[in-house]
This record gives C-alpha cells, structure tokens and sequence, in this order.
C-alpha cells in the first residue's frame, strides 16, 4: 500500500475523561478511534471481568470540522441497542462497524458503564487489494498529561489523535523530545469540548521527520486521552500507545530567545559619527528569525527601528549615525524583543576640531530620461565638503550605461537671511553618453533649510530638496531630458 494513503487513512484513540460519576464504582472510558467506510471498519469489544452482571452505554461521536463532533448513529452488524447493554459476568460482546460507506468517518465511542469490571478495547481493520490489516487500541481513562513514543524512521509513520472527551475547550501544551536529545514546544490547535483530531506526526510537526522520540501533552484541567497508530510502507498497521500520567510536565524545552546585550561598536562619539550596533539573543532565533525593536534617547542618535536576527543565529549588527554636538551629552540605545530589553549608553562629546565644511548624511537623486529608452533609476549620493564655508559639492551616480548624469551643486547668500538658501548655481559637467559634447541646466528649483542647534560655534542640521532637467546635445542625434529631483539630510558647522 502506498505510504501516503496509509499515512492518510491511520486513525488512533482519544480516551475521554467523564463527568463526576454518581457511584463510586461506576466509570467513563473512551473507545479508541471509530472509523467506518472508504476501507476502514472498527470492532469494539467490551468485557466483563467480574462474575456480577454489569450494565453499559456505548455512545457514538462523529468528528465534523474544526475538532468539533456530533453524535453519530454508526450502523452495526448487530442487532443491538447500544444505549442499552447488559453484560453477565464473564462475558464478552463483540460489536462491527459495517463498514460499507465509500468514504471514511472517523470519530470516538464513549462507554459508560455501572462497574468498573468492564473493560473495552477496538480493533481497526483496514482493507485493500484483497489484504487486511489490523491494529487494536484499548479505552484508558483520560489524565491531563500523556506521554506517547512516535516513530518516523525508515519506512515507518506514526499517526496521534487525541481526544477531549469534556464539557469545555482544551487549550493543549505539547513539546516533543527526538531521541537524538532536541527538545522543543509544538503547536496543537485547541479542542472544543467532546472534540476530536487526528494527524499523520511530520504533516504536524516537521522536525519529526525521520525522527524517533517523545511527545508530552498536557492540559491544566479537564482531560485528554491519546493514542497512535504506526504504520509502514507495505501497509502494516499497529497501535503505538500513550501513557497517562500525573503532575507537571517533564519534557520541558528550552526558553523561548530573549534579548541578553545590546553593545555599541565606540563609547563616545565627537563629530558626525557612523556607529555599528550589535543585538546578542539569549538562545537562537526562531524560524523567521527576531524582529528586535530599536530606540534612541535622543534624535541626535539615528538608529533603524528594528534589526533582524536570522533565523537559527544569536546576534545581528546595525549602523547607526551620531551627530555632532556643542555640549556633551549621554544617549541611551535601547533594543527590544518579546518582552526584554537590554540598553547601551553612548557619550556624545563636541568636537575638538573646528569644523568649517558642510557634509551630507544622505541625497539621494531621482532621475526620469526623455525620450524613451535610457534608463532611469535612483541613486544615492555621498557628498565630501569643500573647503569653504559656503559652498559644497556632490558627485553623483551612473543610471543605466553608458547615460551618466555629475551634478555639482553651489550655494549663495540667504535668500531671505534667515534659514533658508536658494541654490543660485547648478552646473552639471558629467555626460548622458559617451561622445556628448553640449550639457546644460534648462531649468532648476533647489532650496536648502538650516535649522540652527546651537550658538557659537553654530552648529545646524538640514535638508535638501527640488528638481531639475537638464538637456544633453550628443554629438551626433537628437537631444535628450533628464528631469529629475533631490532629497536629503545633512549636518554644517561654521565658527
């Protein structure tokens, strides 16, 4: 049989926890797994193992959608009322799906009994080709916590279903323990009440695949019952049992990652500084990696909101840029993640250079070509500043070859003497392409915006922005345009 279909079809055994019971020697169990149709039939056995009669309910769930279950009228090859059984001592009832549906359903049979001499089991039985395969599965009493051995090696697969038999939804805990000694938490949906699921092991939990181990569930309150079927790749079916037990789990897994350090490449700073950051996790991220969350004191410190540690690693850099400043001053760097955080200070000193140029942090350049059929793009621009105080220049980039676009920008007075200066030069000596004789400025809308942050010696960040076109007259063929814009950020300091 092929091993997907069997991996498909296995089925195992919820165990239910029931209600108080008004006797004491009266009990609750659950019938393993119930699957009836599409190949699949279930013989419940039912036992009494005392000399005195005893009297049981034997009720049928259908699993739907969701976990969730209803109650099913599963057709039996006896004539029996299952609501109403009497078994006299000694006795043994055998009771058969008949399996003639098409399609598989699944569910779990709750047996109610008047004495706890009885006991009940179900034999699975799985037809194909001709070749019949069976695997049983006993009624336990539900705990709320259960231990089962899974194995996916070789040409084996093992399948879980679990069952919560009980009044209320289960929120389920579960962590799994690979024989290699990995130790990890998995995810079970929750279970509304007398709900019920089934699962093929590496579909849930792929790193179980090709793995042996053990796998805990746990529930606070309530109960579970939980059993497995193993199968192989020629259709070999049996039961791979759980083990209920008691008290708090013992396959505990390793703390979730959390922030440990966050540590600055420099301890101070003097002058417009670019810093490295580095974030050192508690444990290795998980899949998708951690999205640690960053924050200054102080917006004379620029850092990225977040760094992202990898998937797998413990640490990740970040660049981050100080200002300068005329005073000293301590920012704090604060990095974030699931709920710890960890800081860094960072002293800011003035420099002990007077500063006399102009530099850009950032500029980045939009350009559009006309006609159609030269590249356009974006570019970002590092500007060196000139050795005056009220001229700078910037050196721009290549935007598709052989197009080329070297702007150098010049400054004036104040338009206005205030904070705001006009852009009353703009010359762009570089070429669109090779062989280009003629570039002009057409027209041009440049402006620049101080704003001042201390007195003497003045120190003032700022920003750039406008548009331009500029005309190029190759040496052979029709002009072309490019318009284009300006943006950016940058720091001056005169005396």
């Amino acid at each position: 049989m092929n091993r997907n279909i069997v991996a498909i079809k296995l089925l195992v055994t919820g165990i239910a926890l029931g209600l108080a019971l008004p006797a004491c020697d009266a009990q609750t169990l659950v019938v393993p797994q119930i699957a009836d149709g599409g190949g699949w039939r279930t013989t419940v056995v039912i036992v009494n193992t005392a000399s005195s009669p005893a009297s049981a309910t034997l009720s049928f769930f259908m699993e739907t959608s969701g976990g969730a279950s209803q109650p099913w009228n599963v057709r039996l090859q006896e004539n029996v009322d299952n609501s109403k059984l009497s078994l006299q001592g000694g006795q043994a009832v055998f009771l058969h799906t008949t399996g003639v549906d098409s399609s598989t359903s699944q569910g779990w049979a709750q047996l109610q009994s008047s004495s706890v001499s009885l006991v009940a089991y179900a034999v699975f039985t799985f037809s194909s080709g001709g070749v019949e395969q069976s695997g049983t599965a006993p009624a336990v009493p539900a705990t709320t916590r259960i231990l089962m051995p899974f194995d996916n090696t070789g040409d084996l697969v093992t399948d879980i279903a679990i069952c919560n038999p009980t009044g209320a939804s289960e929120s389920i805990s579960a962590s799994i323990q690979n024989a290699d000694g990995t130790t990890y938490a998995v995810s079970i949906p929750d279970l509304p009440a007398q709900g019920h699921t089934a699962f093929v092991f590496p579909n849930q939990f792929p790193r179980t695949a090709g793995k042996s181990g053990l796998i805990e569930l746990y529930v606070s309150q309530g109960g579970l019952a939980v059993i497995g079927l193993l199968a192989n790749t020629t259709g070999g079916l049996t039961s791979a049992p759980a083990y209920g037990a008691t008290g708090s789990p013992i396959i505990l897994p390793p703390a979730a990652a959390q922030l440990q350090s966050v540590t600055l490449s420099a301890a101070s700073a003097s002058g417009l500084m670019t810093l490295q950051g580095k974030v050192l996790l508690t444990a290795a991220a998980p899949a998708g990696g951690a999205s640690v969350t960053l924050s200054s004191s102080s917006s004379a410190v620029s850092v990225p909101a977040t760094v992202n540690v990898a998937a797998g690693a413990t640490s990740a850099t970040f660049s981050m840029v100080a200002a300068a400043v005329s005073s000293a001053q301590t920012v704090t760097i604060t990095a974030s993640y699931q709920g710890s955080s960890a800081s860094a200070p960072l002293s800011l000193l003035p420099s002990t250079v007077t500063p006399s140029n102009s530099w850009f942090t950032s500029l980045t350049c939009s350009v559009l070509f006309q006609p159609v059929g030269y590249s356009s793009g974006n570019g970002s621009i590092i500007v060196t500043p000139d050795t005056g105080t009220t001229t700078f220049s910037a050196l721009a980039f290549a935007v598709g070859s052989p197009t080329q676009i070297n702007l150098a920008f010049s400054n004036g007075k104040s338009s206005n003497s205030g904070n705001t200066l006009s852009f009353n030069t703009l010359s762009a000596p570089g070429a669109f392409e090779a062989g280009n004789t003629t570039l002009s400025v057409s027209s041009s809308s440049l402006s620049f915006t101080w704003t001042q942050t201390s007195a003497t010696p003045t120190y003032k960040t700022g920003s750039i922005s406008g548009t331009f076109s500029l005309t190029g007259l190759p040496s052979s063929g029709s002009a072309v345009t490019a318009a284009g814009s300006v943006a950016g950020t940058c720091f001056a300091a005169t005396q």
